[in-house]
């Protein structure tokens, strides 16, 4: 997989930020790593998510 870097500024809930937080730390993951991650995540599974 290709990595390219890409600069964004996110504002979202505390509550948000400290969800991604305990989820870095559990995991050994930085932040931003945690987040990436969950993007991605959401973006391969996007489809399967909406179907009901």
């Amino acid at each position: 997989m290709e990595k390219n870097e890409a600069k964004t500024t996110l504002r979202y809930p505390q509550k948000v930020k400290e969800a991604f937080k305990r989820i870095a730390d559990e995991e050994g993951l930085s932040e931003n790593a945690a987040l990436v991650q969950a993007l991605v995540w959401a973006l391969k599974f996007r489809g399967r998510m909406h179907v009901q």
